[in-house]
């Protein structure tokens, strides 16, 4: 078998929630808190779907590269007393990435659903739901 060009392996680690902090390189700097009260009923009805992407921090933190709404919409439910303040939350470590690059890639290359589809998903999900 030929050996793999390049790695999509990385780390997975579940780090406490009061040890995880935004990156100072996040790209994400405007409206960043638009919408975490609606992300954070979908983490608590639907549990985190996408894992958040950290770097080892100074003092035993873990610096958020890749998630920083989902962060956010944990501090939240956390600050609201439904999701304990050091609850383990999955995440990727990433070790000796440039920061900003990758969040920019994780912002950037986001492709927004079709109206359509998301008409055609909500109206699905009404009849399967309705007794």
């Amino acid at each position: 078998m030929a050996q793999p060009i390049i790695s999509i392996q990385h780390e997975e680690e579940s780090i406490a929630l009061n040890r995880l902090v935004p990156s100072a390189g996040n790209v994400r700097r405007l409206n960043a808190s638009a919408g975490l009260s609606e992300l954070a009923d979908s983490i608590e009805a639907h549990g985190l779907i996408h894992k958040l992407t950290v770097r080892k921090g100074k003092k035993g933190k873990y610096e958020v590269i890749a998630g920083s709404r989902r962060l956010g919409a944990l501090r939240l439910l956390a600050k609201e007393g439904r999701l304990a303040e050091d609850a383990p939350i999955p995440c990727t470590l990433r070790n000796g990435d440039d920061v900003t690059e990758l969040s920019l890639a994780e912002n950037v290359q986001r492709e927004a659903m079709h109206v359509v589809d998301e008409i055609l998903a909500l109206r699905g999900g009404r009849r399967r739901h309705r007794p």
